[in-house]
């Protein structure tokens, strides 16, 4: 108990069971944490609370999210897990199933109470909306079984998320490292009513719009430019790009599989 979980899948028509999170890529083989290096919390489990997603487009397309942590170094100073959405995809009602991925990817190792990003609370929509599984969330800033866990009083968002099903779908044919080398245009280019110098700004933000990046920031003479974005640290997810002028605003979305 607190130490070991799995989560499986129980196939009615076949009467079959298969486990749906693959081994955690820093505990080989299940989902456990060593006695004595974290805790997390009262009531919780390494892999917890899952839910089913399934595709009205196409009924053999099955998603599996779940709230867990894969990384026992990931907790607050007090040595509570910081908790992260996974997710896991099965295209044949969920008799196999894909590699897990990170969705949330919100690591923050050693964070004080309010530094902290721990997913808690976690309610997906029980099927894909236009390519898309929406989820709620509470981002508790103080870590641990239950908001405010350690004591403090902290302000903790309710996030609302969008996530593209191509985010959990992809894992299983990206698992390599090879850099790949994307190009991204905005339009319309060049933009109506720019005319002449002037400041710009290109930043990149997550589907909840907070700002993750910042590409370009200052003034800029009349002219053709390029931009590189570099996108190993960020998270798989979709993100949008805009760009400001004192006259416009563009945006574009981006999608994130590394």
């Amino acid at each position: 108990y607190y130490q070991a979980s799995n989560i499986w899948h129980w196939d009615e028509v076949s009467n079959t069971i298969v486990k749906v999170n693959s081994p955690s890529i820093y505990y080989p083989g299940e989902w456990w944490i060593a006695s004595g290096t974290a805790d997390p919390g009262a009531w919780r489990m390494p892999a917890d609370q899952p839910q089913l997603v399934y595709d009205p487009a196409n009924l053999n397309d099955l998603y599996c999210l779940w709230l867990g942590n894969d990384d026992y170094t990931d907790t607050s100073a007090n040595g509570y897990f910081n908790g992260e959405i996974y997710g896991a995809y099965s295209s044949d009602n969920g008799l196999t199933w894909s590699d897990y991925v990170n969705l949330t990817n919100t690591r923050t190792p050693g964070g004080a109470s309010g530094e902290c990003d721990d997913e808690d609370y976690m309610t997906a929509f029980p099927q894909v909306v236009n390519d898309t599984i929406y989820v709620t969330y509470i981002e508790d800033k103080d870590s641990g079984s239950y908001p405010h866990g350690e004591g403090t009083w902290t302000v903790n968002p309710v996030r609302f998320w969008a996530i593209y099903k191509g985010d959990i779908q992809g894992v299983a044919e990206h698992k390599t490292k090879q850099r790949v080398n994307t190009s991204l245009s905005l339009y319309p280019n060049p933009v109506s009513g720019v005319v002449g110098s002037g400041d710009v700004s290109i930043s990149l933000f997550d589907v909840t719009g907070r700002e993750v990046k910042t590409i370009v920031d200052g003034y800029r003479t009349a002219g053709t430019y390029k931009a590189n974005l570099k996108a190993d640290d960020l998270a798989n997810g979709t993100y949008f790009v805009v760009l400001k002028t004192a006259k416009t605003k563009v945006s574009h979305s981006l999608v994130v599989i590394n």
